[in-house]
């Protein structure tokens, strides 16, 4: 991802006599204390907790933009945000994606987006020490646990209306909007008959039929497991629900194990491996060079503990690659590898909403990270 290298360029000039680890902290200006822009618009204010304002930028070599100032407010709460688009009180919004959006969807003057995000909704499986049970070492318990579990059923129960074209996502490295995408993990699409035959190949106990009772036994321990997932998210607690009863049918139990954002990302928390089965959100680029570090041996963010030397050298030697379609071929490889020991669960990926005024036009939104801001100077009042 050598492009990723030039993606900050400061101006020299603007920047002489200044503290580089300081510099617009409050203010993109130079030493001269006049503003800095290499785009259509400038920071014109920047009011810390409470938003900023661009103006245009009248030196702009490039297209006109269609609006002389964009007003931003920063709301915490997305009810909220939605009340406020709801009410007129801002004209666009780009909230984290939820059911408390669906009134948005009929309320009149308001325009109503959304697109697969740049977010890879997952599970993790920790195979190492931290995991209170060591049978998630096991390729076929972890395959079994995949079987178990209806991603397309999940996605209609927590989104309903809003699930749009939301679809199981069967990728570790590539997201199904990209070209490079392929559906390596299609084959431990929900078969709860399939889970079962796999675990009484390895374990005494279960049920020997999907939802006759029992829990499994293996090799001496049983077929229990801790869920992790952000305390006060929604959406994760009625997922962990859904699956908890599919889990019971094909005899694996899971206990409830959420905890607060600071504590479950903490150092104490699933970076430091207290899980057993954890559901998250990745958020990247959208380059597979992101995932190297996440899922390669010893990779820094690889809280898993997995480790694949085949896959690793695959994934470096695609970091080190500069032609771009065997870069992909090194990629597409690698996960193809590591979907068969399914070292982590693809769920889906999740939605990137966009909302405004049907009065504007120009806004288009963005599965990437940097939101609808993309093509800012396109937007403007239709009157």
């Amino acid at each position: 991802n050598w492009q990723s290298l030039f993606s900050g360029l400061y101006p020299a000039a603007a920047l002489a006599g200044q503290d580089f680890n300081k510099i617009w902290t409050n203010c993109i200006c130079g030493s001269d204390g006049q503003p800095v822009s290499n785009g259509p618009f400038y920071l014109s204010n920047y009011t810390k907790g409470q938003g900023t304002t661009l103006k245009a930028n009248p030196f702009w070599a490039g297209k006109k933009p269609g609006l002389s100032e964009v007003d931003f407010k920063i709301i915490t709460d997305t009810n909220t945000e939605v009340q406020a688009m709801r009410g007129g009180e801002v004209d666009a919004i780009s909230p984290t994606f939820g059911s408390n959006l669906l009134p948005l969807k009929s309320t009149p003057g308001v325009v109503y987006n959304q697109v697969p995000g740049y977010y890879f909704e997952h599970l993790e499986f920790r195979e190492t020490k931290g995991a209170s049970n060591p049978l998630l070492r096991a390729p076929w318990m972890r395959q079994a646990i995949g079987l178990g579990i209806d991603r397309a059923g999940i996605i209609k129960a927590v989104y309903g209306d809003l699930a749009g074209n939301t679809k199981p996502m069967n990728n570790m490295i590539y997201y199904s909007t990209q070209g490079q995408y392929k559906q390596d993990f299609a084959k431990w699409n929900y078969n709860p008959a399939k889970a079962l035959a796999l675990l009484k190949k390895h374990c005494t106990g279960g049920p020997s039929s999907p939802g006759a009772g029992g829990t499994w036994t293996c090799a001496g321990y049983p077929a229990t497991f801790r869920w992790s997932w952000t305390s006060g998210n929604a959406t994760r607690q009625n997922t962990e629900a859904i699956v908890k009863s599919e889990m019971k049918d094909i005899g694996i139990n899971i206990t409830e194990y959420p905890r607060a954002a600071n504590v479950i990302f903490g150092p104490t928390g699933i970076p430091g491996g207290d899980f057993d089965i954890a559901e998250f959100a990745e958020i990247t680029s959208g380059d597979p060079g992101d995932w190297y570090d996440v899922w390669r041996c010893g990779g820094d963010s690889n809280y898993t503990g997995y480790c694949s030397t085949k896959a690793s050298k695959l994934m470096s030697a695609g970091n080190a690659e500069l032609d771009p379609a065997k870069r992909a071929a090194d990629f597409q490889a690698a996960d193809k590898l590591m979907s068969a020991g399914v070292p982590v669960f693809p769920l889906y990926q999740r939605p990137t909403p966009l909302i405004y005024k049907s009065g504007i036009t120009g806004m288009v939104n963005n599965p990437g990270t940097t939101g609808p801001f993309w093509n800012i100077e396109d937007w403007k009042w239709k009157s």
